[in-house]
């Protein structure tokens, strides 16, 4: 914005110079009473370091993982209880079948039943893993879609 006494190009402030209320920058303000200063829109690098801010976000979340060797963990767990697979299944009311291909490693454990394992015997199968995903909105409304918020989630390692 202009100042109204000399027309140079920066922030102002209302000011009543001899009675009338001018936006004057600082230097002419000196010739009168300073009212208040005088909002000035933002310029555009401004704006775009704002959009660019509500576009980039990041999101926090915590993913809950199986630990790696899962599998052996249980069948230690099982034998250590004295326990044969039948009567693990009959304990925890489940199949026979399940905790054979669980212990193997040819079936992924579902979160439930990992739960329920860690509560029989004690052990810690889930471990939480906090992941930071960054979202950058190519869209011009500043809207976040499901496509930007689709990512692949790695195993920390």
């Amino acid at each position: 914005m202009q100042c109204d006494m000399c027309g140079t190009d920066t922030r102002l402030v209302l000011a009543s110079v001899e009675g009338t209320e001018m936006k004057v920058c600082g230097a002419c303000a000196k010739f009168g009473k300073i009212l208040k200063p005088v909002y000035a829109p933002p310029t555009p690098k401004t704006l775009i370091r704002q959009q660019r801010a509500i576009r980039e976000q990041e999101l926090e979340e915590t993913v809950e993982v199986m630990v790696e060797n899962y599998s052996a963990l249980i069948k230690q767990a099982r034998e250590k209880a004295n326990l044969k697979q039948e009567e693990l299944a009959l304990k925890i009311n489940e199949k026979l079948s399940l905790i054979h291909q669980i212990e193997t490693g040819h079936m992924e454990l579902s979160i439930p039943l990992a739960k329920k394992l860690e509560h029989f015997f004690g052990i810690t199968l889930i471990e939480e893993v906090k992941s930071r995903t960054s979202i950058a909105s190519v869209h011009g409304d500043n809207q976040i879609t499901i496509g930007d918020m689709i990512t692949i989630k790695k195993r920390p390692k």
